[in-house]
């Protein structure tokens, strides 16, 4: 079973009125909560929508997290 690490990341929740252009990515339910994920565009962040609020989450955060994850592994 593969080794599982773990990041912190920052979510922004976004305004009501916010517009993003996004690309649908996906939407389900996990246990009783039903979500909407797309992908902010051109950034490709991730606009993930629960009970009408919405969550921003930086693809480049996730990216420099894993980086320094990998980076702190190699001291």
């Amino acid at each position: 079973m593969p080794k599982k690490l773990e990041i912190t990341i920052e979510v922004e929740e976004v305004a009501e009125k916010t517009m993003y252009l996004t690309q649908h990515f996906g939407d389900g339910t996990l246990g009783k909560t039903k979500f909407d994920a797309r992908f902010t565009l051109p950034a490709m962040g991730l606009l993930i929508e629960i009970d009408k609020k919405r969550y921003k989450v930086s693809s480049q955060e996730v990216i420099t997290k894993v980086v320094e994850l990998h980076e702190s592994k190699q001291k």
